[in-house]
């Protein structure tokens, strides 16, 4: 690019002093130096590359040259100018440099103080003499020994004499932060700032430094000490930290839980998280219960009463009614349980007794008693304790003094709580199932550091051979081996790669992405792609269902490919009969030949009628035309057999008439006989079938009878006319002595002919030779 094209350049070149030069025979990268002219009018001379490449400017406008009366010293800040000084500074004068110079100069105030300073920091920042500002010591006024000599003659004392060399506190100022040594009236030594001290004492006696055996984790707080994480905390060790470090680090119980937490909170009492959840206790709360324990009441631990349903109070004394709960923040971010746990208590005449963590929800309760918490330390736990034991002797004419020192029997508390975690432990609880616990998966955690309703997972070593992870509670209730149970995939176990090949062989090698055959259970409901290696057709299925038996949809026609086989072209006979009207947007070529399921069908007499397609494809056809379905006018009673619908009674078959049954019906209805008006009750298929009034059959059938003996054995008239003659001429109706034999049962009336005598009796006992019952007894008498 030539300078000529540069519009910037160009418009600061200076044609007066460059009148020899034409812009035209540059490039913007040429090292000749000329003469350029800004726009308020310095000049300057310097190479066209400089200016092209770096994009530099006027040096007196930037400040980086001087120019008298323009950026110089005197000229804009004339009172700073004041102070220079007018000999240390080599010949230097305030003309000759510029405002914003980072040059250190001499300097003389009006206080008579000499200094050095840079020029910018007096020019631009406004800095003054350092002696008056107190930025620097002067012996007698300002500086650290003559401070203390005023105000902290102790502090004065631990000064370090030997480890600050030469250095006194006379050469510091009071306010320094300078970093010097200090010996303790403790016999600690220490480095911090002289300003720092004004309010800091010995940081091995505050904690805020480890000197170790003397506030290191491991010398105050063994016990913690031994609960630090092996592996987790970056090489830190517990020398490395101070017991009340707000440090958080890695930590690991005895149960094995892992967790983070501060340094200071562990020693305020705070325990493991998960020991605390699943034993619904916590070291504040096994503390207070520890204290409680000394009163002559009894104490019950975690009371679950019926009337408290799901609840339970921490601490329970039965004999003065009294409940004690220790509320944790951590588990107590909400106070609606909090304040249902007090309306059940406050039903039942139960004083509770609420100590609150700092940051738990306040509730406003008059019931209640409540104490908060002012922080989480054995001091305010020990303050809380003593509040409960003052309001107890306000309930009860007792007296009694017991010391709070938390510090002195912590390891009784510990002891106490790691007592009650073994009573609790899967050992213990249930020892059959401990014996399935893994000897060399779970590190070094054996089954009675483990609660038996821990929700933590553990690895286990089932009779059955299998290793798994579950969790305790669920093995408690009673899951076993997830192998076993098809619960999860283990090859070569319950796959279905292993355990049916033929299957797997027409799993879809695509549509199931990664999964393959040996990553499900056999018996698995999770649907998967098949492909049939048959038809080659593909389709989704649970793989339970394939394992039952069920095969390709296509081949068993319960889907549909059209000209293969569909009802159309496997079964064109009964696709004819389809009922385009009433199955609308169905056709039959998108319908299965098997399907087994209803569509609406039209015969060639024109009977619209609904049924499968598997049972069309079985024979079934029109159930009008073969009487199965009624069809008024057509196949009913009173259509085909009038002669029998006539016999219909009138009033005792309800709603159902003629008309509207079959006549082929298995149905049971009551008749009325035309002839002999005779009710019975029977099939529609039986009289349509020829039956008739039974009253009127039954008597036809007889005198045909009676007409068979009396041609066989003769008559009565015939075979005894006496006796025949001595029939009642009146009583017996239309009775014929010739159409009834001798030897009859029938009972009939007689009239003897000596004495007129009316009787009954049988013809049978007649013919063998009985007579008139009167004349018979006076015979007797004679």
């Amino acid at each position: 690019m030539y300078l000529k094209d540069n519009i910037q350049l160009m418009s600061e070149w200076n044609w007066e002093k460059n009148q020899d030069l034409n812009p035209a025979d540059y490039t913007s990268g040429s090292n000749k130096k000329v003469w350029w002219k800004c726009k308020l009018g310095h000049e300057w001379e310097t190479s066209i590359s400089k200016r092209a490449l770096y994009k530099t400017g006027c040096p007196y406008c930037a400040g980086k040259k001087v120019l008298a009366e323009y950026n110089d010293l005197a000229s804009r800040k004339p009172e700073i100018a004041k102070e220079w000084h007018p000999s240390k500074n080599q010949g230097l004068h305030p003309t000759d440099v510029t405002v914003g110079s980072n040059k250190k100069v001499w300097w003389l105030g009006k206080c008579g103080h000499e200094w050095q300073e840079y020029l910018s920091f007096r020019a631009l920042k406004g800095t003054k003499c350092p002696y008056c500002s107190g930025r620097r010591v002067i012996k007698g006024i300002n500086d650290f020994e003559t401070w203390c000599r005023t105000n902290n003659e102790v502090l004065l004392s631990e000064w370090h004499n030997v480890r600050n060399g030469e250095l006194k506190p006379c050469d510091v100022k009071f306010g320094s932060g300078k970093k010097v040594w200090w010996l303790g009236i403790c016999g600690h030594e220490w480095q911090a700032t002289v300003d720092s001290r004004r309010t800091r004492g010995c940081p091995y006696c505050t904690g805020r430094k480890v000197l170790v055996g003397y506030n290191d984790l491991q010398s105050k707080r063994p016990d913690l000490a031994k609960e630090w994480h092996p592996s987790k905390n970056d090489g830190l060790k517990q020398t490395d930290v101070t017991a009340g470090s707000d440090k958080k680090v890695w930590w690991k119980c005895p149960n094995g839980h892992e967790w983070q937490a501060k340094v200071s909170n562990r020693s305020h009492g705070q325990g493991c998280p998960v020991c605390d959840k699943e034993f619904h206790t916590s070291f504040p709360e096994k503390a207070i219960c520890y204290y409680m324990k000394m009163l002559p009441y009894e104490v019950i631990e975690n009371y679950h009463g019926i009337w408290l349903k799901n609840m339970e109070i921490d601490i329970f004394l039965p004999g003065v009614n009294v409940g004690i709960e220790y509320d944790g923040q951590k588990w107590h971010e909400s106070k609606q349980k909090d304040i249902n746990k007090n309306e059940i208590c406050r039903d039942k005449g139960i004083k509770l007794i609420r100590i609150r963590e700092p940051l738990c929800p306040r509730i406003e309760d008059d019931f209640c008693v409540q104490y908060i918490l002012e922080n989480i330390s054995d001091l305010e736990l020990e303050k809380a304790i003593v509040f409960i034991l003052d309001y107890l002797k306000t309930q009860v004419d007792n007296k009694w003094d017991i010391k709070i020192d938390i510090a002195k029997d912590r390891y009784k508390i510990v002891e106490m709580l790691q007592m009650q975690l073994k009573e609790l432990s899967l050992l213990v609880v249930n020892p059959s199932l401990a014996r399935e616990w893994h000897p060399t998966r779970n590190e070094d955690i054996v089954p009675e550091q483990v609660f038996s309703s821990s929700g933590r997972k553990y690895w286990w070593l089932g009779i059955c051979g299998h290793e798994w992870q579950a969790k305790v509670s669920d093995r408690n209730r009673g899951n076993g081996c997830p192998y076993c149970s098809n619960q999860k995939v283990l090859l070569g176990f319950n796959d279905l790669a292993s355990q049916n090949p033929k299957l797997a062989s027409e799993w879809h090698p695509i549509l199931n992405g990664k999964l393959e055959p040996k990553d499900v259970i056999v018996s698995s409901g999770r649907a998967a792609w098949w492909k049939c290696r048959v038809c080659g057709n593909e389709w989704k299925t649970r793989i339970a269902n394939r394992n039952a038996g069920i095969g390709c949809p296509f081949c068993a026609g319960q889907r549909v490919i059209e000209g293969v086989n569909d009802l159309c072209t496997v079964n064109p006979e009964i696709a004819k009969q389809w009922d385009y009207e009433n199955n609308k947007e169905v056709r039959p070529e998108n319908i299965a030949a098997n399907a087994n399921r209803k569509y609406w069908w039209i015969c060639e007499k024109g009977h619209h009628w609904m049924a499968c397609v598997r049972d069309r494809n079985k024979g079934c056809g029109c159930p009008i035309c073969a009487n199965q379905k009624l069809l008024v006018g057509y196949n009913d009673l009173a259509t085909t057999n009038p002669k029998v619908a006539s016999q219909w009674h009138p009033s005792k078959n309800g709603d159902i008439s003629p008309n509207r049954v079959l006549a082929g019906s298995d149905k049971k209805v009551w008749w009325k006989c035309s002839a002999c008006s005779y009710e019975w009750e029977a099939r529609i298929a039986n009289m349509n079938f020829g039956y008739g009034c039974p009253k009127c059959g039954r008597k036809k059938q007889s005198e045909s009878a009676k007409i068979n003996r009396v041609r066989k054995r003769g008559s009565l008239a015939s075979n005894n006319p006496h006796l025949a003659q001595e029939l009642h001429p009146t009583k017996n109706g239309e009775f014929d002595s010739n159409q009834i034999t001798a030897g009859s049962n029938m009972k009939v009336w007689w009239k003897c002919q000596k004495c007129g005598h009316e009787w009954e009796a049988t013809i049978h006992n007649r013919n063998k030779g009985r007579g008139c019952p009167v004349c018979g007894r006076k015979r007797n008498k004679l």
